[in-house]
Formats: C-alpha cells, sequence, structure tokens
C-alpha cells in the first residue's frame, strides 16, 4: 500500500487518543479506500497486505480473516467518527493556509441502497442520508465532517434537526484560532430556529430564503419575499428585519445586518472588475431556479460590517456566494 506509512504518520500526529491497534486499522483502511475507490468491504479486505510469514502455509480462509477485522473495526463503538474528522480539521484547514474566512456547505445526501447478501438483512432496502460539511475550493468541496444515518432509525432521543447542530457545534469547535466560518446553507436549513441557534453562537451565514416569507420591516410594515417588484438582476437589501410569522406574528428573530434579495432568480451578468480585491470567501455552487421567484439570502456578517452579496456569471461558475469587508450593504443595480 503506498499510501499506508503517510496515512499512518498523519493519524499518528493527529490523533494520539487511538491506541496503536486502532490507529493501524484506521490506517488501513483509509489506504485501502485509497487503492480500490470502493466502500465495499469485501473489495477493501482485498486491498489489505498480508503477512510476510504467515503462521499457516496455505491458509484457506485468509479472506475471510481479513474481511472479519475490517468489520471488527467498522462496527467497533469506541471509535467515534465524529471525534476522529474533527480531530483532523484543524491540520486540514492549516494546509489550506489558514485563512480568515471560511465557509462551511451544509448540506444533505439522500439515497437508497439494497443490501446485498443473504440471512436476514440480504435484499432488505435501506433509506440513508449523509450530513456533509464541506469547504468550497476550486469548484469542488473539501469534506470536513460527514456522518451517516438510516432515514427510518435515527438514533434515540435525536431528531434531524439536533443531528445538524451536534455536527455544526463539532466542526466549529475543531477550527483554528483567528478562522472566521461562514455558513452556506440552502432553503433547507432557512429555519428561524436554526438561524436563533446560529446567531446565539455568533455564527455568520448565508441561507437562502422560500419564496413568500414573511418579512416585517422595523417599523412594523410586513411583505412576502416576491413582492418587492425589483427588477432582474437588481438587488434590494432590508436592514434589521424580522423573519417569519409565529401564530400569525412577526418573529423576534431580527436577521443581522439584513436581507439581500435578488429580483430574479435568473444568472445575473457578470460584474466588472473592482480596484481593489475583496476578501473573497471560496466559492458555493448553489442550485439556482430559473422560475417565478426572487433568491433571497438571509446575512448575518457582523463585527467588521461585510456585505453579502450574489454574483453570477458564465464560464461554469455562476452562483457563487462571496463577502466583502466594507460599510453597511447598500442597495445595488446591475
Amino acid at each position: 500500500m503506498p499510501w499506508y506509512r503517510r496515512v499512518h504518520a498523519a493519524i499518528d500526529a493527529c490523533l494520539p487518543p487511538l491506541t496503536t491497534t486502532q490507529a493501524t486499522n484506521l490506517a488501513l483502511l483509509v489506504s485501502a479506500i485509497l487503492a480500490r475507490r470502493s466502500l465495499s468491504l469485501s473489495e477493501l479486505a482485498r486491498a489489505w497486505p498480508r503477512p510476510a510469514t504467515p503462521r499457516v502455509p496455505a491458509p484457506k480462509h485468509d479472506l475471510a480473516h481479513r474481511l472479519k477485522r475490517l468489520w471488527r473495526f467498522t462496527a467497533n463503538q469506541r471509535v467515534d467518527p465524529v471525534a476522529v474528522q474533527t480531530a483532523l480539521i484543524g491540520a486540514t484547514v492549516v494546509r489550506l493556509g489558514t485563512p480568515r474566512w471560511l465557509a462551511l456547505a451544509i448540506d444533505w445526501t439522500m439515497f437508497d441502497t439494497i443490501l446485498p447478501g443473504g440471512g436476514r438483512t440480504g435484499g432488505r432496502r435501506v433509506r440513508y442520508q449523509v450530513l456533509r460539511i464541506a469547504v468550497p475550493r476550486r469548484g469542488r468541496a473539501l469534506p470536513l465532517l460527514e456522518v451517516a444515518y438510516d432515514r427510518d432509525h435515527l438514533p434515540a432521543g435525536s431528531s434531524q434537526n439536533q443531528l445538524e447542530e451536534h455536527a455544526l457545534a463539532a466542526t466549529l469547535g475543531a477550527l483554528p484560532a483567528g478562522v472566521r466560518p461562514v455558513l452556506l446553507a440552502d432553503r433547507g436549513f432557512a429555519r428561524a430556529s436554526f438561524l436563533e441557534w446560529l446567531q446565539g453562537r455568533r455564527v455568520d451565514y448565508v441561507v437562502r430564503i422560500d419564496r413568500g416569507t414573511c418579512i416585517t420591516e422595523p417599523d412594523g410594515r410586513c411583505w412576502k419575499l416576491g413582492q418587492e417588484h425589483l427588477a432582474r438582476g437588481q438587488l434590494g437589501f432590508a436592514p434589521g428585519v424580522r423573519y417569519g410569522l409565529y401564530h400569525g406574528r412577526p418573529r423576534e428573530l431580527v436577521l443581522k445586518p439584513g436581507a439581500v434579495v435578488a429580483g430574479a432568480a435568473r444568472p445575473l451578468p457578470r460584474p466588472a472588475p473592482q480596484a481593489t480585491r475583496p476578501a473573497v470567501v471560496p466559492g458555493h455552487q448553489p442550485r439556482r431556479r430559473a422560475s417565478r421567484g426572487g433568491v433571497v439570502l438571509a446575512a448575518r456578517l457582523d463585527r467588521d460590517g461585510l456585505s453579502a452579496t450574489d454574483k453570477s456569471g458564465g464560464g461554469g461558475r455562476r452562483g457563487r456566494w462571496a463577502a466583502r469587508s466594507g460599510s453597511r450593504p447598500r442597495r445595488r443595480s446591475r
């Protein structure tokens, strides 16, 4: 295995709590995944090295023993997958140059699969969902934390919202000092409780909001997203608004500094280059819907008076979200 020694050295440097056997098995597992590019246990077991001098000259069940060792390690409850992944976040961010701003894209991936083999589990369909927190970088997503769950059998006493908050809290707590994260999320995370959770921990965020959401101005005037009467390509800023309704009344959740509203969900023309280079958060490429609704971003970027903008352009880099230093966001038209 060409990667085994390098992987084992990285595990020893970042994961000292693991025992010697656990560190060796983890290094073998990672090396096998890199070699086989598969998650099948039998395929990974075939990539595990054989002993130079086996105790039995011609073992009959060599593959079965390696598969059993791999299965026991993956089923070991004393190896916490979240703790293992978060222990590597600090070294990963340092390799990125320890940026001042770090975009964290969070999203769910759901898929169904049919379990192979026979017995009670053979042929049974399982619905999985994977929560990923990644750093958008150069058109790709660099995963920092991934956790998988059975949609029909979530951990006892935990909801999907609690699983999201737990994973995000673990990721934020593992970031190096001086790195300021900016959370990027789609409409599925635009719930008031999640925004309150972020604001309570002073986490900057850019979250898309559904069309038709009620927004309340500081003077008490209410309007729904989609009623801004903005022209195509025009951006509007609503400072200090309250988000949504609760039992027919405006919530006490105030978006700080406010919400950025786009007049159209279609790609906007690329803006002219600026004289000063902004501090760009690594690009995030969300799916865009060219239909009735406008793109709305709820942003909390405080302390430095940051503005959230939605930049789009051609060349396959549409939908980038960026944050730049400056004064209070103002109304812009392009």
